[in-house]
């Protein structure tokens, strides 16, 4: 179950951020909130401080947010759906499962093309997986 729900969350955020940046269409349905959000919170800072200089941040705070609200999705997702595959990540040296900490370390390092060697997947599945993420 976890392992579906980690797909489905992925599969949302990918959507939303491609929609987001490699369409005309406008923001996606999780971005387009996020971004009228933030734009409020700005201006209404900005009325509150009597300063409109506050504005011209705006932007460049909305695409931070938005890189970081899809990266920690992702991270979510891909954590879910090896944590929903018990063993599929294992310690380097004593070929231990992961604990909780150690999946979503894993994923982290995944994301991040760091690919520090302390934790492995193991099985076709798990390792497929990997290089997808």
């Amino acid at each position: 179950m976890l392992t579906f729900i980690g797909a489905v969350l992925v599969f949302i955020i990918m959507v939303d951020a491609v929609w987001t940046t490699l369409t005309t269409r406008g923001s996606g349905f999780l971005a387009g909130p996020l971004t009228v959000g933030l734009r409020w919170v700005m201006r209404s800072l900005s009325y509150k401080m009597g300063n409109r200089n506050v504005l011209a941040h705006t932007g460049t705070l909305t695409i931070i947010t938005l890189v970081l609200f899809w990266l920690c999705g992702l991270w979510l997702g891909w954590g879910l759906i090896f944590i929903g595959m018990p063993g599929s990540v294992i310690e380097d040296g004593d070929m231990q499962p992961a604990n909780l900490v150690g999946y979503f370390y894993f994923v982290g390092f995944t994301l991040s093309t760091l690919g520090i060697g302390d934790l492995r997947p193991v099985g076709d599945i798990s390792r497929i997986l990997t290089s997808v993420a």
